[in-house]
């Protein structure tokens, strides 16, 4: 006949803890809280994680609801970017080549905006500077020299035609609708047709070929004309370039110097200098400074600060609660005209990717797989180390609104990804592009061993949250019982639970938590869990629960009993005065390891764990 284990006292599923083991009155004589509890394996694999360099080691935080992942990997990764170097400002500038492809330019923090109001300083100058120059006496005297010459070698061709004309007694008329050629009698005066006329045959006959020929040279001269215009008028152009290079040179050439150590920076001033003597005349052509067109010209001078990091401090640590496609990639926006869309470098945006580079970005995983194009957007920028700023509208060819196409900014930053255990391995199964990308992973733990130095740890936090909630403070018996309150949460009198602290004890505490834990001390029959664990589902979901819950809770392999297998340990359905709720963990006689799971729930499933029946569990 079997024997059977001694029972379990009811004391030993309760751990006290002594008030007066703690050295304190109130928890005002305690320091607040500095440090994390019982994550050095977390903390070990995020340092490890952005201390390394290379392709693919980016992060994902994976534990349960509850265990303050946002604030741990948010408190890591801003003091490790205080010791990083602060990333570089990142402009767009015009391409004055191809209009449709905005450069981008790289410069050091803080001399982006400085650059961005140096060239808006530039346009105010030249919207002033260059209508001056051309109103100036310099600049009216010597085009007034230039147009005079034109006039003066008009009038000295047609003066020689007619002094030629003049020797064979041919007069040279001028006419709104020309010049023209007519004889004249020994009188000098231009005869009519009846005169003409009465002539005899030979000398008509001598007198057209005489106006036949001046005419000719007529005709040579005026063909040579619109040459001579030309000719002044690109006199005139040289004069416009030279006024307007000495009008805007010292300005430029102050730039040059501010800007000689960024070649780009000096790229753009040069093309700027180039394009004003290009479009003097459309420059020169405008009644005030203030004019539109005028306006649209200088615009171009301009600089869009895409990413501004003067006031940034290290490294930037940037969270995006809405990983939308163009909140992660940026945009481009248009405005309407006249019933059209327009747009211009100006009107580029930076998305989430743009303004962590150099940094860390920290994504929510659940929302970056719910939003469209969001996860395969961020894979792409990710595998070629560079955002693209494309609209989904141009990417998939369903708008034919012509648009820019914004050089691409080379990437150089850590992508942190937060979700929960089921959706690391589901990615794991599923995506053979995530391990790749996610090389990193950081595991929180849900609860930490109980010892003195703990629930001294635990005490200074709990003193923290007081204060955050500007709460009275708290006595030492109440300290010692939230500290047996959090092992009692943990389902272990040698644990604590870390969400127990995170979910606010003082008062704040929700009642998903509480209510989930009211179920514990419901008891199950064999059938009951049979049933459950036979609605577990196929395939790479199954395995990855497997993975999940063995990882959680050092279950057994595939082929083998569980821990909480029936045949494998005894039930004890006993519970203790103070654990109406649920039963803890206690040392069983003999060497086991009593822990309730009654009613637990998996954290891949909503309901009961199908793999843990109810009552105690023992294991070694």
């Amino acid at each position: 006949m079997t024997a059977h284990p001694a029972p379990l006292a009811a004391d030993r599923l309760y751990r006290h803890c002594d008030p007066d083991s703690l050295d304190f009155e109130t928890s005002d004589e305690l320091r607040a809280l500095d440090q994390l509890i019982g994550q050095e394996r977390a903390l070990e694999a995020l340092r490890f994680g952005t201390g390394i360099q290379g392709q693919g080691y980016n992060l994902f935080v994976l534990g349960p609801s509850g265990a303050g992942k946002h604030e741990i990997v948010q408190r890591f990764l801003h003091e490790r970017s205080r010791q990083a170097l602060t990333p570089s400002d990142w402009c767009y500038l015009h391409d004055f080549m191809q209009g449709r492809h905005p450069r981008l330019i790289e410069l050091p923090a803080g001399k982006g905006a400085r650059f961005r109001r140096d060239l808006e300083q530039l346009v105010e100058e030249l919207q002033h500077a260059i209508p001056s120059t051309f109103e100036s006496d310099e600049y009216q005297s010597r085009l007034h020299e230039i147009q005079q010459e034109l006039g003066q070698r008009q009038s000295e061709a047609f003066r020689e035609i007619g002094k030629e004309a003049e020797q064979d007694h041919i007069a040279l008329i001028q006419s709104p609708h020309g010049f023209s050629f007519a004889p004249r009698n020994d009188e000098g005066e231009v005869m009519d047709v009846e005169a003409f006329q009465a002539l005899p045959e030979e000398r008509r006959q001598a007198i057209q070929r005489t106006i036949a020929v001046l005419q000719e040279k007529l005709q040579k001269t005026v063909q040579q004309m619109p040459r001579w215009r030309k000719e002044v008028q690109q006199r005139i152009q040289e004069l416009n370039e030279e006024m307007a290079a000495a009008s805007v040179g010292p300005l430029l050439e102050e730039l040059r110097e501010a800007y000689r150590d960024h070649p780009r920076a000096v790229e753009h001033i040069n093309a700027i200098q180039k394009d004003v003597t290009e479009n003097v005349n459309a420059l020169i052509s405008q009644e005030a400074p203030g004019n539109s067109s005028m306006a649209s010209v200088f615009s171009r001078y301009q600089a869009n600060l895409l990413v501004d990091n003067a006031e940034q401090q290290g490294a930037a640590v940037v969270y995006e609660d809405m990983p939308t496609y163009q909140h992660l990639v940026g945009r481009v926006e248009h405005q309407v005209h006249q019933g059209a869309l327009l747009t211009d470098f100006r009107l580029i945006r930076a998305g989430a990717l743009h303004r962590a580079n150099g940094g860390y970005l920290i994504l929510d995983a659940v929302k970056v797989l719910t939003q469209p194009f969001v996860w395969e957007g961020l894979k792409r920028a990710l595998y070629g180390a560079r955002v693209k700023i494309e609209s989904l509208e141009q990417l998939y060819s369903l708008a034919s609104t012509v648009s820019l196409e914004p050089e691409p900014m080379p990437l150089d930053l850590k992508v942190v990804l937060i979700g929960n255990r089921m959706l690391y391995y589901l990615l794991c199964a599923y995506d053979p592009d995530f391990l790749e990308l996610f090389k990193v992973q950081a595991d929180l733990e849900e609860d930490v061993q109980r010892d003195a130095d703990t629930q001294r740890l635990y005490a200074r936090l709990f003193a923290t949250l007081a204060r955050e909630a500007n709460l009275k403070a708290l006595g030492r018996d109440a300290v010692a019982r939230l500290i047996e309150h959090a092992s009692r949460l943990a389902d272990d009198s040698e644990r604590l639970s870390r969400s127990a602290a995170r979910g606010g004890l003082l008062g704040r505490r929700g009642g998903k938590r509480s209510g989930h834990r009211r179920t514990c001390a419901r008891s199950h029959r064999p059938a009951d869990l049979s049933r459950r664990a036979g609605a577990r589902e196929p395939g790479a979901l199954d395995s990855a629960r497997h993975h999940a819950h063995r990882h959680r809770r050092g279950g057994a392999g595939p082929g083998q009993r569980p821990v909480g297998d029936p045949a494998r340990r005894p039930f004890l359905r006993a519970s203790h005065p103070h654990h109406r709720h649920g039963a803890a963990r206690a040392r069983w006689p003999g060497g086991y390891r009593a822990r309730g799971q009654a009613g637990r729930q998996h954290p891949l499933q909503g309901g009961d764990d199908p793999v843990a029946p109810a009552g105690l569990a023992l294991r070694r």
